[in-house]
């Protein structure tokens, strides 16, 4: 996120949820008029995400959080596809990069993407789909409010995300499967946008969120090559058997190097307890802002 979408000192709360929230979501518009539609569905896509996440921050004084998340989630994956495809040609550059596909593998994965049907629908169609959505969302903003103000009002959702990532990061551990990394990808993402939010007001915890970025990174491939496995061995298409075992294998490798790498980021960023974190986060919070009487 940049500067601008994060809680700043002494703002009241309800405040910055409307103003950080109306800034996603324009940004999320503009996009419409971006002549290339693959980086103007990622941005309106991450936008959606990071709204979400100051919605969840905020869900425990705002009776308004779950419907909006769910509108904002709604009319992201209007475009799902057109991400999804994008994402597997980046996987298949990221593996490609690093030295681990041979040219004839490459190639073979490249066309077996590019066989993949396509909706009736184009890009730029379903992208105004998204907007007319957003429109919507947006012209509800200003009539939110919290039921109080301060810490009061992002302690439940920042408990709510650090347990929930550690819950997930135990389940990886139990069953390391590619929807178990999903999951804990999912949390993780919570984490890193509250720390974000949070870096003008709780400043000490830049090392924290830098960790989050990272892991947070290193998931989202695992993932997008989770879902490239599962296209090249479950899709009709021209690649041939011996192909597609071979890239298999490659990609399992790979995620088998990322989940080793997760792990052991995640045993850093969520070594403390959440009661640990949580004081933390609130004696940062407390030294950097000055209480004020809600808006």
């Amino acid at each position: 996120m940049p500067d601008t979408y994060r809680i700043l000192p002494d703002e009241p709360i309800a405040v910055a949820t409307r103003r950080i929230v109306a800034a996603l979501v324009e940004d999320a518009i503009r996009q419409r008029d971006r002549s290339d539609v693959d980086t103007a569905v990622h941005e309106i896509r991450k936008r959606c995400k990071e709204g979400r996440a100051v919605l969840r921050l905020v869900r425990g004084a705002a009776p308004f959080a779950q419907t909006e998340i769910h509108a904002m989630r709604d009319a992201a994956r209007i475009v799902g596809d057109v991400r999804d495809r994008r994402s597997l040609e980046l996987a298949v550059d990221a593996l490609a990069t690093g030295g681990r596909l041979d040219e004839g593998l490459e190639s073979g994965m490249r066309k077996h993407l590019a066989s993949r049907p396509v909706g009736d629908r184009s890009a730029a169609e379903l992208v105004d789909g998204v907007i007319e959505r957003l429109v919507s969302v947006r012209q509800r903003i200003p009539s939110w409010e919290l039921a109080v103000d301060g810490w009061d009002a992002v302690r439940p959702g920042l408990e709510r995300t650090a347990r929930r990532a550690r819950a997930r990061l135990r389940d990886v551990h139990v069953d390391p499967s590619a929807d178990a990394f999903h999951e804990w990808r999912k949390r993780v993402k919570d984490a890193r946008h509250h720390a974000e939010l949070l870096l003008e007001v709780a400043p000490l915890q830049v090392e924290h969120h830098e960790l989050l970025v990272r892991l947070s990174d290193v998931l989202g491939l695992h993932h997008d090559l989770s879902m490239l496995r599962a296209t090249v061995s479950g899709q009709a298409g021209p690649m041939s058997s011996e192909l597609a075992e071979r890239a298999g294998d490659r990609i399992f490798h790979r995620q088998a190097e990322l989940a080793a790498q997760a792990l052991d980021l995640g045993a850093t960023a969520f070594a403390d307890s959440v009661e640990d974190r949580l004081a933390t986060l609130e004696a940062t919070w407390r030294g950097g802002r000055t209480a004020v009487v809600q808006a």
